[in-house]
């Protein structure tokens, strides 16, 4: 389906009140799976947005810092933390100089075991095309080896 807003309408069909709607129950509250338990290991911190100009260049940036802290889930035993950095720039008079940067990075980990994923991805306008360079990180690491080859 696709709606079209300049010229559309929306039309649904409206059922006319009756006098048995008054001996009707009400909709109960919504259901749903009790939180997970988890315990804070270290607290999120705000979350941070900024803008600054070089007074003397011009440039401009805008950037947001979320830091989710990390978390254990307790039924599984997996701690979880998250860091996202994104950053964009652009001088004044030049719309070529655009440039975007977000960085994401997620650890997971339980007992010996951690992974760490962290990617970098930027775009940056160029005068005649748009220039997309990635970089992913993941590395893993456990000392279950270590432990069975004894």
């Amino acid at each position: 389906m696709s709606i079209h807003c300049g010229a559309s309408r929306l039309i649904l069909p409206v059922r006319k009140a009756q006098t048995l709607d008054t001996t009707l129950a009400a909709f109960p509250g919504p259901e749903s799976a009790r939180p997970m338990e988890q315990r804070v290991l270290v607290e999120a911190k705000s979350f941070e947005r900024s803008v600054w100009t070089d007074q003397i260049t011009g440039l401009t940036v805008h950037q947001t810092v979320t830091d989710g802290g990390a978390i254990l889930h307790q039924h599984t035993g997996i701690t979880l933390s998250a860091r996202n950095v994104d950053r964009f720039s652009i001088y004044p008079d030049d719309p070529n100089s655009a440039e975007g940067t977000c960085t994401w990075e997620n650890t997971f980990s339980r007992d010996d075991w951690k992974a760490r994923i962290a990617v970098s991805a930027t775009v940056r306008a160029l005068r005649d095309v748009w220039r997309m360079e990635t970089h992913m990180i993941l590395t893993t690491a456990t000392n279950w080896w270590s432990r069975t080859a004894r």
